[in-house]
């Protein structure tokens, strides 16, 4: 009897680790995009990719959903070519599953990346024409700070170890602008002021004014109206008033624009200077909500 309830006790403490583990996990991803703004991605709530404005935006969140969910279901949603490919890639890589490669960039490459990782080797990278390409997938799973330089994002690179460290001791540990790292802990943070222990003070205040929609840290920033447009947009959205657009400056069109978008507006769309380029961002977006149904049918099957 004793024995039964030892079992018993030892079943559910690990139980409760796991669920302890599972509810621990990181659900939201930091992304950083081109123009050094960041992106969170909800790794609970995929669904959500489909929502975003542009497509270059859906494209990335699906990308991520794809490879921290180890599923290429999510690839066959993105909308750009080059994307969906790097998607099958990053989910290859995840998954440690050589199947993905065949839809991937390229196929030999994918497959030098699965044995490093496998064999905990990534300097199996060097035997490819190209060991940058391979690198940047690698560095994101192996989580190695020495790996990042070598990566086609570094940024990204070093933030995923970031994220998992939340430590911002370790942003002192990355090679070059650590701007990035610094801004992350500003906007979860809420503090500002952190910027001022970056090597790139003036990158970091920019991505921390429009992360946390304080126009005022862009007096810190090398362009301040450059900051400001980017700024002013999502406070904007943020609050559904349109008439912050009118202060956007050079900008001001393309916070239209995104007005547009939200509202499904194509009357507004032909009001800017974009017109065409508006209505054909409107056209994805209303195909990307057909998307979303398609996805979920999928999902409940």
């Amino acid at each position: 009897m004793k024995k039964i309830y030892i079992i018993f006790v030892s079943i559910t403490l690990l139980l409760l680790i796991l669920f302890l583990f599972y509810l621990l996990r990181p659900f939201k991803l930091w992304m950083l995009d081109d123009a050094n703004e960041y992106q969170i991605i909800d790794l609970k709530n995929p669904v959500s990719c489909f929502d975003k404005l542009y497509p270059w935006e859906r494209d990335h969140c699906l990308m991520w959903e794809a490879a921290y969910h180890k599923d290429s279901k999510y690839c066959n949603f993105t909308e750009d070519n080059t994307r969906k490919v790097f998607c099958y890639n990053l989910v290859a890589v995840y998954s440690k599953n050589k199947v993905y490669c065949n839809q991937s960039e390229i196929p030999k490459y994918c497959d030098v990346e699965i044995d490093a990782i496998k064999t905990n080797n990534p300097k199996l990278c060097e035997s490819v024409e190209i060991p940058r390409k391979c690198y940047g997938y690698i560095g994101y799973v192996f989580g190695d700070w020495n790996l990042c330089p070598y990566s086609s994002n570094t940024p990204q690179c070093y933030m995923n170890i970031v994220q998992k460290n939340d430590d911002i001791k370790s942003c002192k540990a990355i090679v070059g602008d650590n701007s990035f790292c610094y801004s992350y802990f500003a906007i979860k943070q809420k503090k500002a002021d952190l910027c001022d222990e970056s090597n790139q003070p003036q990158n970091c205040y920019y991505t921390a004014a429009v992360g946390l929609l304080n126009i005022s840290l862009c007096d810190n920033t090398k362009d301040r109206d450059f900051c400001l447009g980017h700024t002013i947009i999502p406070h904007a959205i943020t609050y559904n008033n349109i008439s912050e657009c009118a202060t956007a400056g050079s900008w001001k069109e393309n916070c239209i624009e995104e007005f547009a978008l939200l509202r499904d507006d194509a009357e507004l769309c032909k009001k800017t200077i974009v017109g065409d380029m508006c209505l054909d961002a409107l056209k994805k977006n209303r195909e990307s909500k057909e998307n979303k149904l398609r996805f979920l049918r999928i999902r409940k099957a």
